[in-house]
């Protein structure tokens, strides 16, 4: 259906005028001749004295290799369309759309309706599905206003409102737009669909994420716990939580959210910020001591990593970093801490087996004869702008790696200072007393033997999975009123 249709297209030039450059392109499709309407098409698009008929030539072009059964190619073809003349892929949107999708590329569109306008196509459902991925791709390159212009041209009615909704909340979030962010965001979270969990968790998490930009930790805190605990987002959700209980005033709470990543099941995630926080937290209930071995701890595990980060990125390339992600990890040039979580990441996967796809059609296309190794040329420098611009992903990662190991190294300097001129006044103090105050820790213990419900007992470390998330740190503040 999708080839007659497209091949329908091209014959009968969507019922547009078409460009004088590419009419003997259009003369060969109807008379049949597929391979020289092809090389009609790819000699308008190698000439740039032709540059205003660009539009016309790629979405010929996609109808063609839609028509020769090649989605890929076809819809880099479509989404070229999109960027150089929008309003040639009018009556071509459905089928570019089905075509990206069974391609596993919708992407490309999006980043090809950026370039382009949007609103020179006619609204339906197909815009609809085509702005979702245009404001995608808008947040993707830091373009936010472009972003927000492209989720409001989805209807209430489209079945992707509610990702329309929450990524035009995301991008008037990063514009500091805190209210107007939170007002799209309530939509979508009224609008979803209760039994669509995963979405659920995309639109609570942003919703916590912008309450707590906009200073109400408490609303971040109410949204940030109904991210389901088996979901993609509660990873990061639950030790951003432990920010908010930070800002409260809740060290208990902050430690007992970060002490999820202490366990063996998340022991190896890279959580600079968070193990930073758990030291914040302790100093701030002057707990000293434990904040000391803490100290220690972090900065023997990210010291030597700033250094391999250092060393590593210096050399690094996109097509190095690319490699790192696909490749095992013996053979990794990057540092695993920056490298593993892309492995599992779902951009990452789709794009690895994008690339994958399209060497399988490269395969057919040369096979096509001349007209098909133009168009596998296209393709394979397609391939290459994912391998780079994934790639650069992984960079860009690495070197925000870099200025933060660099940042909370330094704080944990001073925050060694700091301990060591309240450990200071603590020693004055007892030699004037003849006691250091540290608390009456065993009179806490009795307090919670005595609370119904409760069971006490020494602490063995051993914690089975299904209990990460759910262990709470109960202690109190060893400070005294005049030290903080």
């Amino acid at each position: 259906m999708l080839i007659g249709l497209a091949l329908g297209l091209a014959s009968s030039a969507v019922a547009q005028e078409l460009p004088g450059a590419v009419r003997p392109a259009s003369e060969a499709l109807a008379s049949g001749d597929t391979a020289g309407a092809a090389v009609a098409l790819l000699d308008v698009l190698d000439s740039t004295r032709q540059q205003s008929a660009h539009g016309a030539a790629w979405a010929m072009l996609g109808d063609v290799l839609a028509g020769q059964s090649h989605p890929q190619a076809a819809t880099v073809a479509f989404a070229n369309a999109l960027s150089s003349d929008t309003s040639q892929m009018q009556a071509r949107l459905p089928i570019a759309i089905a075509l990206a999708q069974q391609a596993g590329d919708l992407d490309a569109l999006g980043r090809g309706a950026l370039a382009g306008d949007l609103t020179v196509l006619s609204e339906s459902p197909a815009r609809s599905t085509l702005a979702v991925s245009t404001a995608k791709a808008a947040i993707q390159q830091g373009d936010m206003a472009a972003a927000v212009a492209a989720a409001d041209l989805v209807p209430n009615s489209h079945d992707a409102f509610v990702d329309a909704r929450v990524l035009r909340g995301i991008a008037l979030s990063n514009q500091q737009s805190y209210g107007d962010a939170l007002a799209s965001l309530l939509v979508a979270d009224a609008t979803v669909a209760e039994d669509d969990q995963a979405r659920k968790d995309w639109v609570k998490v942003n919703l916590a994420r912008t309450y707590y930009a906009s200073e109400n930790p408490l609303r971040a805190i109410e949204h940030y716990v109904q991210v389901s605990r088996g979901g993609d987002h509660w990873i990061h959700a639950h030790w951003e939580r432990a920010w908010a209980h930070f800002v409260v005033d809740d060290m208990p709470g902050t430690l007992s959210l970060l002490r999820a990543y202490q366990t063996p099941f998340l022991e190896d995630v890279y959580l600079a910020e968070g193990d930073m926080l758990r030291i914040y937290a302790m100093f701030l209930m002057c707990k000293f001591p434990s904040a000391k071995v803490e100290l220690d701890t972090f900065q023997a595990r990210y010291q030597p990593l700033l250094q391999e980060l250092d060393q590593s990125m210096t050399s690094a390339t996109a097509q190095s970093a690319w490699s790192d992600v696909t490749s095992g990890t013996e053979s990794r040039s990057l540092p695993n801490p920056l490298v593993e979580p892309f492995t599992n990441e779902g951009r990452m996967t789709a794009a690895v087996d994008l690339t994958e796809r399209i060497d399988a059609e490269l395969a057919s296309l040369l096979s096509s004869g001349a007209w098909g190794t133009r168009v596998a040329d296209m393709l394979v420098a397609y391939k290459a702008d994912t391998i780079s611009r994934e790639g650069e992903r992984v960079l860009a990662q690495g070197r925000g790696m870099q200025t933060e190991l660099r940042e909370w190294l330094g704080n944990a300097d001073l925050t060694r200072l700091d301990i060591l001129e309240y450990e200071t006044k603590l020693l004055e103090r007892a030699a004037i007393t003849g006691e250091v105050d540290l608390g009456d820790r065993l009179g806490e213990l009795r307090g919670l033997r005595k609370r119904r419900g409760t069971r006490v007992w020494p602490a063995s470390e051993e914690v089975w999975a299904d209990e990460v998330g759910y262990e709470s740190v109960r202690t109190r503040s060893d400070c005294r009123e005049d030290m903080l």
